[in-house]
């Protein structure tokens, strides 16, 4: 709102000329000048990096068997402080301290308040090695704690939760950890482990226990330090002299028969970034962690990435699409050890520079894994869709925000981040050329190796290598500016560039051209042609009937995967909007095309969509069918769990029988914990359902967030409207605190969750009667809102 996008020029001036300040007085800061708030302020931020270096902190911590008794630890963080006698320090913790804290062997009070550890400047020795000690608790909120294993994500500004620290990206430091565990658990983090690990002498571990140490010599931020311990498989491999580590806590024989192809394409990318950038893999070791109901995609913690298992272990037969989304998202975390991991963002406004390039580089790596695909297609289906699903919206935003204090840093993320800005960056490629643009990031990383760097300082290089660019104009119109320029397509003979992006202007005449023949163009224009049809049907210049015949005629004729998947898509997307009376043909035709499709991979994924959103009874007792039968050779677990949901809505009277029979069949420990959670959506009694909802209400009931998302959508599948009307206002109540208190990706998902499965005027209303009701809302929260509601109000108009 207004009065908020004042503040932010204010503070964002302030930040300016605080930072112009520190500059002119050198190295030595004066005075205090960042108040003590909640959260770590960009004023705070710029005072501590002029306050601060040589940072190492030394940590231990005492993980207890039982997920309900407290994690506690021990740190003494060591600088070297360049502030005086009127400064003081501020150190970020947002949970308890046990007892005094000691400053250079000295017993102190701790002064703790808005989330910080304030230290007297006369405490501290200027221009000199300083050592400050306590013992914590931690919070669980960043520990990820299940019943045999956990891991720790900080990511933006989550490290504050479980030891104090300076949580801000710009102040690198080394680490020393020590991990006292349960027995029976294995530990990874970001440096090597030490030999002979002397276990922690206080608290005892109760009933025994196991030690690990790591001593992590590379520079890192806070948010890229991390640790995960538990009952896991280690796996181990060379390749190309280096030695790869993956923890898992899969059991399928075939699941783990992948393992081997997860190691080819980690190394594949490794290779490629070095060669690409001229400098070798910059971190101590190569280890990734394969985590069931992980809440990301992955994230690029050096010497223990962490992925989401769904991506890495596929099923019987996989899609091109899920082959592909397993090594872009290999590839997308190693290309972070160079972008974001050696060379880091100065403040979080600038996260996007790291996963733009993550996201680019991972799209060059799989050029070389799968030669044969068309890799234009392939850029298209990975960003143009997903960009403009969020561009298209009233929350839409430009790629490079704004940020205050870094507890609003989670709402950075999302669509535009991670898929605008690669369109952006193939564009300046082109602008700049391939060799010109390699020379400059090769000169970037260098320069700032170990280090942090701005957006600007790249395009200051960038411009110096091929200044005739006009770069500095390009970003502004791409970077600093937000939505969607017009972009006039002539359809008629594939006359259009199928890379363009913007606000698709096509007149009727073109687009009933494209109706009728876009199956007829070349690969990579037809690919573009689904892009304007979908466009179109999402601004009613295109109808339901229309736009399904269309689609389903022309994937008949397909044989690119890449198409025909993203027409599955399209074509579910078409039937969630068709009315209930008019969808038995649509499911039908469906269906039968599935059953005949004699490729296996696209079968399933045709299939897949059906199996979780049909509502015709002959196609809902074929769906009851093959899940019966257990034995259609297509399906996975989780494929099978997804039926037995739709199958327990659509047959209340055998929703328990339908649920028990399919856990029974679940055979591991944590896809049958993740059933448990979610199939209690599934209830016929209303009150239990309201029941289940309210529960939600609390963190507690939302610490496993791909879980809580799941239940949450359930609550409120379509065919639960208009009853399910009631959870729309007392969530949306909830987001704040679910921001608060969840990752960076849960606003987001909480939204989406809650109303994807709405088309009602009655839950349109309800959502602009709570932004009517919050006048000052924050922005970027309003922005989530309005992006996960664009269905409901498009659908209306």
């Amino acid at each position: 709102m207004k009065g908020r996008m004042v503040l932010n020029v204010i503070v964002t001036v302030m930040c300016m000329v605080f930072s112009m300040s520190l500059q002119a007085r050198g190295p030595v800061a004066s005075a205090s000048h960042a108040p003590i708030t909640d959260g770590v302020s960009h004023l705070l931020s710029l005072e501590r990096k002029a306050q601060l270096q040589d940072v190492r902190y030394n940590l231990s911590f005492n993980i207890p068997e039982k997920k309900t008794e407290s994690v506690t630890g021990t740190v003494t963080i060591t600088f070297e402080w360049r502030g005086n006698k009127r400064d003081s320090l501020q150190i970020d913790f947002q949970e308890e301290v046990y007892g005094d804290i000691h400053i250079n062997g000295k017993a102190r009070a701790a002064d703790h308040r808005h989330e910080h550890i304030i230290i007297p400047g006369r405490l501290l020795k200027s221009g000199k090695v300083n050592h400050v000690a306590m013992t914590f608790a931690c919070g669980d909120k960043a520990l990820n704690r299940n019943d045999d294993y956990m891991y720790t994500l900080f990511v933006p500004d989550h490290a504050r939760s479980v030891f104090p620290c300076f949580d801000q990206p710009d102040i690198k430091a080394r680490f020393q950890l020590t991990l006292q565990m349960p027995q029976g658990w294995t530990a990874i983090s970001n440096g090597k482990p030490l030999p002979d690990p002397k276990p922690l002498p206080d608290p005892p571990q109760r009933g025994g226990g196991t030690c690990a140490e790591f001593e992590v010599t590379d520079l890192l931020p806070t948010y890229l330090f991390s640790f995960t311990a538990g009952k896991f498989h280690t796996a181990t491999a060379m390749r190309d002299g280096r030695k790869l580590t993956i923890l898992h806590r899969e059991d399928d024989s075939k699941k783990t028969a992948q393992l081997d192809t997860i190691f080819d394409q980690a190394a594949l990318a490794l290779r490629w970034m070095e060669e690409y950038t001229h400098i070798r893999q910059p971190f101590q070791k190569y280890g990734l962690v394969v985590l069931p109901g992980y809440q990301f995609g992955g994230m690029e913690h050096p010497g223990c990435i962490q992925l989401r298992d769904q991506t890495v272990f596929l099923g019987d037969n996989p899609t091109t699409d899920e082959r592909l989304n397993r090594l872009h998202l290999i590839a997308h975390e190693t290309a972070h050890l160079w972008f974001g991991d050696l060379v880091t963002m100065r403040w979080f406004d600038d996260v996007w520079t790291k996963e733009v390039f993550a996201n680019f580089m991972a799209d060059k790596i799989a050029r070389e894994q799968y030669p044969d695909i068309n890799h234009d297609i392939n850029f298209l289906k990975t960003h143009y869709l997903l960009s403009l699903s969020t561009d298209r919206t009233e929350g839409t935003h430009p790629i490079q925000q704004p940020l205050d204090n870094l507890n609003n840093a989670g709402l950075l993320y999302g669509n535009i981040i991670y898929h605008k800005a690669p369109i952006m960056m193939r564009q300046l490629e082109e602008k700049m050329g391939a060799d010109a643009f390699q020379r400059g990031l090769q000169k970037y990383l260098r320069t700032f190796s170990f280090a942090n760097a701005t957006w600007d300082d790249l395009i200051n290089i960038l411009d110096q290598e091929r200044p005739e660019a006009g770069l500095k104009t390009f970003d502004d119109l791409w970077v600093k500016k937000k939505g969607l320029a017009d972009v006039t397509i002539h359809a008629e003979g594939g006359n259009f560039d199928p890379m363009a992006y913007g606000r698709y202007i096509i007149n009727s005449p073109s687009l009933q051209w494209l109706l009728h023949n876009w199956h007829t163009l070349p690969e990579t224009h037809r690919y573009a042609a689904l892009i304007y049809i979908h466009d179109a049907y999402l601004r009613h210049q295109v109808g339901n009937a229309e736009a399904f015949t269309s689609l389903i005629n022309g994937v008949r004729q397909q044989d690119n995967q890449l198409v025909t998947t993203t027409c599955f898509t399209l074509l579910h997307d078409i039937l969630t909007d068709t009315p209930k009376d008019a969808r038995a043909d649509y499911e039908n035709e469906m269906m039968t095309f599935g059953m005949q499709c004699a490729d296996k991979s696209m079968r399933r994924r045709l299939l897949q969509g059906l199996t979780t959103n049909a509502t015709s009874p002959a196609i809902i007792d074929s769906i009851y069918r093959i899940w019966e039968a257990a034995n259609y050779e297509v399906f996975t677990d989780r494929d099978y769990m997804g039926m037995a949901y739709l199958l327990a809505l659509l047959m209340p009277d055998r929703h328990n029988h339908i649920l028990s029979t399919q856990r029974q069949r679940l055979k591991n420990a944590d896809l049958l914990r993740e059933f448990d959670f979610v199939s209690r959506g599934c209830t016929p009694d209303t009150l239990e359902q309201q029941c289940l909802f309210e529960s939600l209400l609390k963190k507690e009931n939302r610490v496993i967030e791909p879980f809580a998302s799941a239940l949450l959508s359930l609550l409120n599948d379509p065919l639960r409207e208009p009853f399910s009307n009631r959870y729309i206002l007392p969530a949306l109540e909830k987001l704040e605190e679910v921001q608060q208190t969840g990752d960076i990706f849960f606003p987001l998902n909480w939204c989406q969750a809650l109303l994807s499965g709405h088309r009602s005027k009655e839950a349109y209303l309800l959502v602009r009667q709570f932004l009517d009701h919050h006048p000052g809302y924050p922005e970027n929260l309003k922005g989530k809102l309005l992006q996960a509601a664009y269905r409901i109000s498009s659908s209306l108009k």
